[in-house]
């Protein structure tokens, strides 16, 4: 391709993308069936996994958008000490416009920072489709680690690698992708909702799964569990592949002994 990999450029591209695309974003989530059927796994998921001495379990949503997730969370957990950090300011103000008069605190910050800083330990850290747009993985995983409880659960959503290498390079779409500098793919697309297209396109990287273990692992955490989430809206046309997977990690000295993949 004609283009070149140039982090510093991308970074600033993608902020100033998502400062124009806040409202959009917030319209797009309210409607993205595949965003409620996540949010849905994790809540049943730390439902079923949470004990009396962390109940109901604190959250930092790192990447939080505009507070979907949280504001899930709540309204199954209303006790829960929850916290959302996002970089971009539209972002901010829109989580906290929507989220008003509930109990969330939502603050800026760059989860891709090597000196962020969180100044308490969480039950949960969840990265639900954030990760996919670092350009690189190693300071994301220890900024989670290193902001969990020792029992504590990392849960991280990415795009199914191999559903992302079907629907864009077989289904040979026309968004843009841009090889990157550790060969990775770059893409960069539209969302759509009832307000119309995105004014500026979002970015995301298509990056082999065990990219995403190991990187977790350097960070002192182990996977323990691998779910697929399946987008039920696809079924119409008869593609119920998995989307998502979301992964959830332990520390490694608090891990459970076993790894178990459920499918749908």
């Amino acid at each position: 391709m004609s283009q070149s990999w140039n982090e510093d450029d991308f970074f600033v591209t993608r902020f100033e993308s998502w400062e124009s695309n806040a409202n959009y974003w917030a319209k797009f989530v309210d409607e993205c069936t595949l965003r409620g059927a996540i949010f849905n796994s994790i809540i049943s998921f730390i439902r079923a996994t949470s004990n009396r001495d962390n109940y109901p379990p604190s959250i930092l949503d790192l990447g939080c958008g505009e507070g979907a997730f949280l504001r899930s969370f709540y309204y199954e957990f209303p006790s829960a000490k929850l916290v959302g950090l996002d970089l971009c300011n539209n972002m901010i103000e829109s989580a906290t416009a929507r989220s008003y008069s509930i109990p969330i605190s939502f603050v800026r910050g760059n989860f891709e920072a090597p000196n962020i800083v969180i100044h308490e330990k969480f039950d949960v850290v969840t990265a639900l489709l954030s990760f996919i747009e670092a350009s690189e993985l190693a300071i994301p995983f220890h900024n989670l680690a290193s902001s969990l409880k020792p029992m504590g659960t990392g849960i991280v959503a990415i795009l199914d690698p191999m559903n992302e290498i079907y629907r864009y390079f077989q289904e040979r779409r026309e968004d843009k992708k841009l090889l990157t500098s550790n060969n990775n793919f770059l893409i960069s697309a539209h969302f759509n909702s009832s307000n119309g297209y995105s004014p500026k396109p979002y970015f995301r990287f298509v990056r082999p799964l065990d990219e995403y273990l190991h990187a977790a692992f350097e960070c002192g955490l182990q996977l323990d569990y691998a779910i697929p989430v399946i987008d039920i809206s696809m079924k119409h046309i008869g593609k119920l592949a998995p989307r998502v997977v979301v992964l959830y990690f332990s520390l490694v000295d608090h891990s459970p002994s076993h790894i178990y993949r459920h499918q749908n």
